[in-house]
């Protein structure tokens, strides 16, 4: 596809923006870039998984109720506690 400064100000019209000649030339390197690498995709072979992998199922498994561990039982063996939380050390600064 051609991309002329015509293609490239009515876009930039129905955008509401206002592009002076050298940003006309800009916009319309770049858009000429942008399909061009559109076009690489779509040259480019795409393979699809076998399809007998999206027809397994997931087995299931009884949905039971067990009973949970106290609290003070999960406490003792937490590195720190806060409150009822646990207190793990900071990784993000």
């Amino acid at each position: 596809m051609d991309i002329d400064a015509a293609l490239v100000l009515r876009v930039a019209n129905l955008a509401n923006l206002h592009l002076d000649e050298r940003e006309t030339k800009y916009y319309q390197e770049q858009l000429k870039k942008i399909l061009g690498y559109v076009d690489q995709l779509n040259a480019a072979a795409i393979t699809m998984a076998p399809a007998a992998e999206e027809t397994r199922e997931t087995p299931l498994r009884a949905d039971i109720v067990c009973p949970s561990l106290e609290s003070d039982v999960i406490s003792a063996q937490a590195p720190q506690i806060s409150g009822t939380a646990f207190q793990v050390p900071r990784i993000v600064e």
